[in-house]
């Protein structure tokens, strides 16, 4: 989202704006240093996972695995 602003004898901010319609990883964005553009990975799939697999005393099958 975006948003614009006025800081001069009073705060005043405007409506938020959608930047960017598509899904992206933000933890690994960067913007440009002319601050006009930014780079981040676009999400491939946007559906969330439906199984998650829990591994139970790994480190048990770790020890075992190793000569």
């Amino acid at each position: 989202m975006v948003v614009s602003v006025e800081a001069h004898s009073i705060f005043k901010a405007g409506m938020p704006k959608t930047l960017f319609e598509d899904h992206y990883d933000y933890s690994d964005s960067d913007v440009a240093p002319d601050s006009m553009h930014f780079l981040m990975i676009r999400a491939q799939n946007e559906s969330a996972p439906n199984q998650l697999t829990v591994v139970m005393n790994w480190l048990e099958d770790l020890k075992r695995a190793r000569p």
